[in-house]
């Protein structure tokens, strides 16, 4: 074996080992590192995944395992599709539907759909702590509880994908792996969700609060609902993002202004997010500085 193909075998297996060590660490920022590798070197990512998730629930840590298993498929499908040239609209919704899909029937396989189950317990309880805190008067019953978990699921494969595109570069740069440019790869900057999401939106904002005698039209209204919400939030980011670097703000008042964000403005950001759809603020920002 040539020196320099040694030193990259080490270089993309060590990017391994970080990418299964930050996914039980620090959970969805671990996504650029995962990303990376399954962008470089498809059969390494898929037989390190195969064998970190395998190991995971054989040692019967089942919740980590799922949520690992979830996000190396959303991300590795998504480079997979994204080198066949599939549009990052495609790849990211078939994507996401795989995570979700994988994170069902594993979680389905192993409590059988009993509430008694402690796996049952590990993800209900924090889940039902929160909502007492938000809505105190209401009584939350388990199952009612889990038919929206596929929106939570799906929300955090939407994050977790995001965050990877958002700081891939910097990744790519750290292990000096050079980057390859595909014509269906997604320019976060430009980032703008599809005309017949934000219908499909408002609609399902519209059913999560009207009572219909449809049961699980309102369940499907209100997981949608909420895979709405954190889209918008990241094309608010993409957005914002935009403006700093147009305006060239310095990178001491970019961070104070994304710890606001972090600790104050999330909601604004969503908003911004929301009525770009309309506005369309970057085609005015370019105007702006065109004429100037």
């Amino acid at each position: 074996m040539l020196p320099q193909q040694a030193s990259n075998n080490k270089k993309y297996f060590l990017l391994a080992a970080v990418s299964a060590a930050m996914s039980i660490i620090f959970s969805v920022m671990s996504a650029p590192f995962i990303r990376v590798l399954a962008a470089t070197k498809s059969k390494i990512f898929w037989l390190v995944g195969i064998v970190f998730v395998s190991s995971l629930f054989f040692l019967k840590m089942n919740l980590v395992a799922i949520y690992v298993g979830t996000i190396w498929m959303t991300l590795g499908l998504y480079s997979e599709l994204e080198k066949k040239g599939i549009t990052w609209k495609k790849s990211g919704a078939l994507s996401v539907l795989a995570g979700v899909a994988f994170g069902a029937i594993s979680f389905l396989a192993i409590t059988k759909w009993s509430v008694d189950h402690e796996l049952f317990k590990q993800v209900i309880d924090p889940l039902m702590v929160s909502l007492k805190q938000v809505l105190p008067e209401e009584n939350f019953e388990t199952k009612a509880v889990m038919m929206f978990m596929p929106g939570l699921l799906a929300s955090a494969l939407i994050s977790a994908l995001a965050v990877s595109l958002v700081f891939e570069a910097q990744i790519f740069q750290a292990f000096q792996i050079k980057r390859e440019r595909l014509a269906s790869g997604l320019k976060w900057l430009e980032f703008r969700l599809p005309d017949m999401f934000i219908w499909v939106s408002l609609f399902s904002f519209l059913f999560s609060v009207v009572e219909t005698p449809f049961h699980f039209l309102q369940v499907i209204a209100i997981n949608l609902a909420v895979v709405s919400i954190i889209s918008f939030f990241f094309q608010g980011i993409s957005v914002f993002e935009f403006a700093m670097r147009i305006f060239r703000v310095g990178r001491i008042t970019k961070l104070l202004l994304y710890l606001l964000i972090i600790t104050w403005a999330l909601p604004v950001i969503t908003v911004l997010g929301f009525a770009d759809y309309w506005v369309d603020f970057r085609r005015h920002m370019r105007k702006k500085v065109k004429v100037s």
